[in-house]
Formats: C-alpha cells, structure tokens, sequence
C-alpha cells in the first residue's frame, strides 16, 4: 500500500471522527497529526512546525483584541444602536444583520452572537415579534459576515495559510481580499431576508432564555474608546502590509496591539490569556500538517486528477462549483475550521489540474465550509440560539437553504471575476 493511500484513509478517518465527534476536536486534530507522523508522511518539524507560525499567531492575538470589544462593553454599545434605528419587523430584521454581520467581519462569530442575542430578545418582547425571526438572521449574518475580512474567521487564516505553504510563500491573502466576494455575499442573504424573511422563517413561540446579561456598568468608558482606536489602528495597519515597507507583518500588528492593550489596562492579562481558543489553536496546529502529508504523498494529486478524470472536459466554473457545495454540505454537520483545514489543500491540487488560480478553489472551499447556516449544529451560535428562538431543526434548513443559494450564486458570479479561470 502507497503511502499515498495511507494518507487518503487517515484524511477520510479524519473526517468521520470530526463528522461524529467522537473525541473533541482538538484531541482528534492532535491525533491525525500524530499518526501522520507515526507512519512516516510528516516530520517532527511539521508535526508542531505550526505552533508558532505567524497565523497562528495572528489567530491568538486577533482572539484577544476581538475578546477585548466584549469585556469592556464596546461591543454591547455597537448592537444597542439598533434599537435606535429600527422600528418594524422587517426594519429589525435587516437591522440585526447587518451590525451582526459588521461585528463578525472583525470579532468572533459566536461573541457577536452571545453579545446580540439578548439585545434582540428585549427587542422581540417590546414589539411583540416572535424571538425566531430575529435569532436566526442574527446567526446567519454573523456566520456569513466572518467571509469579510482576513480576521473574520479562524478559517480564513487557515485558508491563507494553505496558500501559502502551497505554494512555498509565493501566494498569499491580503486583510481585505476575501471582503471582495465576503461583502456582496452577506448583503445578498440580508436581501433574501429583507424580501422573504417573514416567509421563510415561522412565527414560533420562544423559549426560555435564563442567561444574565454581564452588567457593564461598572467598567470605565474610557476602556473600551481605548480598545476600539487600538483595534482601528490594527485593522488599518494589517490593510497596509506588504504596501508600506516599514510596517511589520500582520502577526506582529496584532500581537503589539494586545500589549498596548494590557499595558493600559483596558483588559487584564488574565483576561487576555482566556480569550485564546485553544480549540482553535489545535485545529490549525495539528490539522495543516496533513496538508502538507497530502502534498508530499502526492495523495492531493491524485485526488485532483480523479476530479478531473470524473468531470472529464467540464468548465473550471463547474468544478469550483462542486468545491463549494461540498464543503458547505460537510460544514453543515462538522466543524467548519476543521472542514476548511482538510479541504483546501485538495481545493488548491484540484485548482492546478483544471488550469485555474488555485486560491480561488481555496476560496470557494473556504467560503463553502463557511456559510454554515442550514442545521442547529453547523456551528455553536446555531445551537446557543436554538432554545431562546423556540426553533425547530427544519427552521434553520428552510432559511437557510434560500441563503445558502444566494451566496452560492454570488461566489459562482465574482470568484471568476477576481481569480479569471
């Protein structure tokens, strides 16, 4: 047996234990990582080389300076501006959508949703709208609005990561490049919902909803004014690396930045500790290596030219098309970082073997694996939501299907555009 096939049956081994969650997910990117090694595919240097590497990094600080909004109250004040500006149904809806998908375009998704949600259930109470037709937009403008930026989503540094080792530095992604197709995409699902949401999305009574709001009260204002030009400061700063020569990369950026933020004392060290998601840090670590596994067994080769062999003389645009769908039906019922770790190192192989810009495949992996908005389980804000909404498993599949399309059409339209086939 190839090793080449070994590496398949450990990939799709992966996949069924991510799919099933038979261990946590870090525990089971640890142990792809580890067998890989075992059987010969990766060496010690690869097996951790991920680590320390710069978007792991970037991940770790862009946790802080995103946790940083929360803590000090910053990211409450942005979603109460809705309430000012919103009277009916509708108006909330796409209200609620479009801060939310603002926020997770440089914060955490879930963060953006826990800091929402109980904005929208006071908002669904005081107008007598049913919880669901706000909870679920929340959720899908937060999930999709992560494809904005390159600090939207975990997945997008991995992603960037996948190109550049693909292709041995050569390629990267700039802070704002996936905004390109990211942007239209969340402002096509707010259309959707704007036109269709009370259609598509039922009037259920909510449930239960027993959580505190944290009080904020007494944190000083000057925290979080401090937080926000910090992080203004950052995002600016990380837009213009690789233009202005003297700027330091993207992880340096962020990493000085939760410094000044300690040093002044807007958020405490403990603080800043908590806010990184080793989950993530896992993920990225122990999950990459495989993709260099699938590159050097030229087992991602194989899967390509068994793509190309299958679609025969296709369009590339059919191809990335299917790239797209199957990684949004996997991130539908697995993690959606562990969906973009395993699949855009194939996305990159199959780009080359059907002559197109491998980073749009990636892209469309990446996008695919994000757009996470069709079942409870496809990411954790889907199911912190599902109990306060009252929502149904069918509830989420029949919006965002519809949403799912949108994006779908939107990706097809613009990724030949900024990546010509």
């Amino acid at each position: 047996m190839t090793q080449a096939t070994l590496v398949l049956m450990v990939m799709i081994g992966s996949i069924l234990l991510f799919v099933f969650e038979v261990f946590p997910l870090g525990i089971t990117a640890f142990l792809t990582a580890a067998v890989l090694y075992l059987m010969g595919a990766i060496d010690a240097k690869t097996f951790f080389g991920q680590l320390a590497n710069n978007n792991t990094l970037l991940i770790a600080g862009m946790c802080i300076l995103g946790n940083a909004f929360f803590v000090t109250g910053m990211a409450k004040k942005a979603g109460n501006l809705i309430t000012k500006f919103t009277k009916t149904e509708k108006s909330m809806m796409i209200g609620v959508m479009c801060v939310a998908g603002i926020m997770s375009a440089f914060l955490s998704n879930f963060g953006t949703i826990a800091c929402l949600m109980p904005i929208c259930i006071g908002m669904a109470a005081s107008k007598g709208i049913k919880p669901i037709r706000l909870l679920l937009p929340l959720c899908a403008a937060a999930t999709v609005g992560g494809c904005c930026t390159l600090s939207g989503s975990p997945g997008n540094l991995t992603a960037k990561a996948v190109i550049e080792q693909m292709s041995s530095g050569a390629q990267t992604v700039t802070f704002w490049e996936y905004g390109r197709v990211g942007f239209p995409m969340l402002l096509a699902i707010i259309l959707v919902m704007g036109l269709w949401g009370d259609k598509l999305i039922p009037a259920r009574e909510g449930g239960e909803y027993l959580a505190e709001e944290p009080d904020y009260s007494n944190i000083p204002e000057w925290k979080g004014w401090v937080t926000l030009i910090v992080f203004v400061i950052s995002v600016i700063g990380m837009s213009l690396t690789g233009r202005v020569k003297w700027l330091p990369p993207m992880h340096i950026i962020v990493s000085l930045a939760c410094l000044v933020l300690v040093l002044c004392k807007a958020i405490t060290q403990k603080q800043a500790f908590a806010a990184i998601d080793l989950q993530t840090i896992f993920l990225i670590t122990f999950v990459t290596p495989l993709g260099t596994a699938l590159k050097s067994s030229g087992a991602s080769a194989l899967i390509a030219n068994g793509v190309k062999v299958l679609f025969g003389t296709s369009s590339p645009l059919v191809i990335t098309a299917v790239i797209w769908l199957v990684t949004w039906a996997l991130t539908q019922v697995m993690s959606n970082m562990a969906t973009t770790a395993l699949f855009c190192p194939v996305a990159w192989e199959i780009g080359i073997a059907i002559g197109v810009d491998p980073r749009a495949a990636v892209i469309a992996a990446l996008f695919g694996s994000s757009v996470a908005v069709c079942t409870p389980i496809a990411m954790p804000g889907d199911t912190m939501v599902m109990g306060p909404a009252g929502a149904r498993f069918g509830d989420f599949f029949k919006s965002g299907i519809v949403m799912s399309l949108a994006a779908f059409a939107v990706s097809m339209i613009l990724l030949p555009i900024f990546y010509p086939f």
